[in-house]
């Protein structure tokens, strides 16, 4: 006889009681639904599907965007002396594989990305297993990198059927009614899905914001917060380069134990520097978007933006990294005229020049060679690996390719037409980007309510009845029912929050939101 919810929740994780809505969630998967679920950061949704997937007979798949977001949550379960869960990615070697799948009959979860998923000799291999389900972990990246340099993302619904159509779970902690509705039809989701929204309010994140006039006095403003207030804080930039140079300045500045973090490390240095900020052996880590999903350290006293990130659901990701505790921490933004040009700049080279979709068509010696070997030779025509990726994509959407993914010989005016739809799709979706960095610098310079403006953005409401835990904006209102008069104080947005949320000078508890 199977267990109950509440006793696997005991057993395997040693909690009591679910988290508002988690028990609803489970119970749909469990009875074989489609499930769409947006909640708030920190909300606990890997529960969600590693508790049906051990009550459950067969393997469930669960496709992850990071390598160390898979390989932490093997580790976790693991630690709850649960090894019937292994991760595999390219940074293993064929060996190393083999291993981790030698007694794959006896997984319960097997985590993969969606790349992984997408390789024929993967789905050999799966489809002589029983499945129980599928879930897609960070969902929103299906809508967010789909459309780009993740492609294979956008292909999830076709894989499943591969697969006989096994129910599917989709997570996020950020998704607007459109990205919700780009989730639903990419992973072709049941007309009867059930969707579970609940609010994505972090009541105990204060949002703040300020514009400088240039990149020195950003600089100088970044370095007084850090001095200030207390540790651990994240700090977002939009550039590799730009994290280890602020890291090394910090260091020194400050005397601070300080890391930069980016994509561009080796595996093993990025592992280091998450093991260590973990360990509470880092005050700092200045990093890209690379760092964070799926980090889950509760003490995050505040996440920093340098740069503005480039739309509303990164931002919304990054920010909910702070206060996992339950404990008073602050999202703050600095703007200097001019920053939208970074993330505006990066953009534009997400996207190849249509022409190289003619240069790849016309070319004889690609007529009939896969997928692959098409992106392979995109970089040798001078396209970067996200561009090569996402011009590929776009001729096997045309209909480039034949079922066997060898692509088509087609004649010049087919070539022509897919050459201007390529072009047309292009402008369209830099539109659609350049509008999503517009957002966020409107809410940077927003003069109202912050919290109101970003809830906003997803269709929601905040429940915060209390102003003065608010907002920078807010910070200087009375709360509602009185004069409403401006208490200025001549202090800072800065100096605002260190009254409110640094702690007493006469406790010695570490704790509030500052420390020298």
């Amino acid at each position: 006889m199977r267990m109950s919810l509440e006793e696997g929740l005991h057993r395997f994780f040693g909690f009591e009681n679910f988290r508002p809505g988690q028990k609803a969630i489970i119970e749909d998967v469990m009875h074989g639904r489609d499930c769409l679920a947006v909640l708030p950061t920190g909300g606990g949704k890997s529960l969600l599907y590693q508790l049906p997937a051990l009550l459950s007979d067969g393997l469930a798949i669960i496709v992850s965007p990071l390598i160390a977001l898979m390989e932490d949550q093997v580790q976790e379960l693991r630690a709850f002396r649960m090894k019937q869960a292994v991760c595999l990615h390219s940074g293993l070697s064929q060996q190393e594989r083999k291993v981790r799948l030698h007694a794959i009959e006896s997984l319960k979860l097997l985590y993969l990305s969606p790349e992984m998923l997408s390789q024929p000799w993967m789905q050999r291999l799966l489809k002589h297993q029983k499945l129980s389900f599928v879930a897609v972990d960070e969902a929103h990246c299906i809508s967010q990198w789909g459309h780009e340099f993740r492609p294979d993302y956008q292909m999830l619904g076709h894989v499943l059927e591969v697969f006989g159509r096994p129910p599917v779970l989709a997570l996020t902690a950020t998704a607007t009614p459109a990205v919700r509705e780009d989730i639903y039809t990419a992973l072709r989701m049941k007309e009867n899905a059930r969707i579970h929204l609940f609010s994505l309010d972090r009541t105990n994140i204060r949002l703040f914001g300020e514009s400088v006039m240039d990149e020195k006095e950003k600089q100088t403003r970044l370095f007084t917060i850090l001095h200030h207030f207390q540790r651990p804080v994240l700090v977002y930039v939009m550039s590799r380069s730009r994290a280890e140079a602020l890291a090394e300045r910090a260091a020194e500045a400050l005397n601070l134990r300080t890391a930069y973090y980016h994509g561009g490390m080796d595996a093993a240095d990025r592992q280091n520097i998450q093991a260590q900020f973990l360990a509470d052996e880092l005050d700092v880590v200045i990093c890209t978007s690379a760092f964070g999903m799926g980090i889950n350290k509760p003490d995050v006293a505040a996440v920093i933006h340098y740069h503005m990130p480039s739309n509303i659901e990164s931002y919304m990701q990054e920010i909910g990294r702070a206060g996992r505790s339950g404990k008073d921490s602050a999202a703050v933004v600095l703007y200097a005229p001019g920053d939208e040009n970074l993330p505006h700049d990066m953009m534009l080279g997400e996207f190849p020049p249509p022409a190289a979709a003619r240069m790849l068509l016309e070319d004889t010696s690609l007529h009939g060679a896969l997928l692959t070997e098409v992106e392979k030779q995109a970089q040798g025509i001078g396209l970067s690996e996200v561009q090569a990726r996402y011009v590929v994509y776009q001729l096997f959407k045309a209909g480039c390719f034949h079922s066997t993914n060898e692509m088509k010989q087609l004649s010049r005016p087919a070539v022509e037409n897919v050459v201007r739809e390529l072009s047309d799709r292009i402008m369209k979706r830099r539109k659609e980007k350049e509008a999503q960095i517009e957002e966020v610098k409107a809410y940077i310079l927003f003069t109202g309510c912050r919290r109101q403006k970003l809830l906003a953005h997803f269709n929601e409401e905040t429940v915060l009845q209390d102003a003065s835990i608010c907002c920078d904006h807010c910070l200087a209102v009375w709360p509602p029912g009185s004069e409403k008069v401006r208490d200025r104080e001549d202090l800072s947005w800065q100096g605002r929050l260190q009254k409110l949320l640094l702690p007493d000078k006469r406790s010695n508890e570490k704790g509030g939101f500052g420390h020298e």
